[in-house]
């Protein structure tokens, strides 16, 4: 479970789930197999085409199931995977076929104000972390993302965590970011006034001097307003993904399916999809089924006669910070899973048969396309406009 910085995002969090009950998570949606399979392969798109998700995979939770209350929760890493031991009790992978393709993120700076609204504080003396998380009092209700950071003298800045331990030593520089975008939500004069009153409030209990922001709160207005612009038109360019198709009357043996994801490096367990990630601050790759709505469901392995038509997998190329590295994973890791399981591999986009050629010609033209517009790929202010 990824720790959260001081910040609001658990409000926006419960925003998200409520959404849940109507569609998949944002960056997470289920894909049907490509529309040249489905010719091919009728089985396919029958179960897909139906329009009705519990027409797939025959014994696999409904729908409505799927959307109870009772079966909607939170679960931590270690529930998650307790899940999983429950069904594969000896482990899941049998061989290991993690991809080798070298990938490093791409550092972002801890204050960015090319991406953020930043305010800044310099305090008479010396504070520990716990003394100034205590003087901030709780978490300020904005519907943007609001992180604090410490430093002491010019040290590097670092994030106070909200589920971690305190960075030892004292600090005598406090500044907040709020975000420009957050979850389709711009930045407006409420958000600001709401972040800043925080801010303003630890500052007089640590004795600060007055707040510094890195811009006017009405450039930061009109900045999260032009930065929408910028990225609306890559909107419906973001996913690029692979589908791996099962043959015909032949679905992949879920139990093997599972063993082959997670011989490739991928967990369950964040969204109920399988999911590859390089580092804990990069989305990575998912990775959908064509049972119920989509999501992988460890129980589901238990049940007699299941298997998936198809396996989708995708990453979100804005969001992502080195997008050409990302793909190399990606095919690597559908070569695999094509051998393993005996499947064809199409591209999600065209519905062909995959050309690794023209869909890495593809990525290298919209992560231009995007750095040109001034939102490079993987950045703070690519991520949160993408968010």
């Amino acid at each position: 479970m990824r720790l959260l910085p001081l910040s609001n995002r658990p409000d926006t969090l419960m925003r998200s789930l409520a959404l849940l009950l109507l569609a998949a998570p944002a960056g997470c949606k289920a894909k049907a197999p490509p529309q040249t399979e489905l010719a091919v392969a009728p089985h396919v798109a029958s179960a897909v085409g139906s329009g009705s998700a519990d027409a797939v995979g025959s014994g696999s939770s409904s729908t409505a199931e799927l959307l109870a209350a009772n079966n909607l929760q939170l679960l931590t890493s270690d529930e998650a995977n307790a899940r999983v031991a429950a069904v594969f009790p000896t482990g899941v992978a049998t061989e290991n076929a993690h991809p080798k393709v070298t990938y490093e993120r791409i550092a972002t700076p801890v204050i960015d104000p090319t991406a953020y609204l930043v305010a800044e504080v310099q305090l008479a003396k010396p504070h520990t972390a716990a003394e100034i998380k205590n003087a901030f009092g709780g978490i300020p209700k904005t519907r943007m993302s609001v992180d604090l950071s410490i430093r002491n003298g010019t040290s590097d800045w670092v994030h106070v965590w909200l589920a971690s331990p305190d960075p030892p030593g004292t600090f005598d520089r406090v500044a907040i970011q709020v975000s420009l975008l957050f979850s389709g939500e711009l930045l407006n004069q409420a958000d600001a006034t709401t972040a800043l009153d925080w801010l303003e409030h630890a500052r007089k209990q640590l004795d600060g001097t007055p707040i510094v922001l890195s811009m006017p709160v009405q450039a930061a207005i009109a900045r999260a307003k032009e930065v929408q612009t910028l990225a609306r038109p890559f909107d419906n360019m973001r996913d690029i993904g692979v589908t791996i198709v099962a043959p015909a009357g032949k679905p992949f043996p879920l139990r093997l399916a599972w063993d082959a994801m997670y011989s490739a490096g991928f967990q369950w367990g964040d969204g109920d999809y399988m999911r590859w990630s390089p580092s804990d601050h990069e989305d990575g790759i998912s990775a959908d089924c064509s049972i119920g709505m989509g999501y992988w469901m460890p129980e589901d392995v238990a049940k007699p006669g299941i298997g998936t038509e198809y396996i989708g997998m995708s990453f979100d190329l804005p969001r992502a910070s080195q997008p050409e590295r990302m793909l190399a994973a990606m095919e690597q890791d559908a070569r695999y899973l094509a051998k393993r399981l005996g499947g064809k591999i199409f591209d999600s986009e065209t519905h062909q048969p995959l050309d690794e050629a023209q869909l890495a010609a593809r990525v290298a033209e919209r992560t231009r396309s995007l750095t040109a517009a001034g939102l490079p790929p993987g950045s703070n202010l690519t991520s949160e406009a993408f968010l």
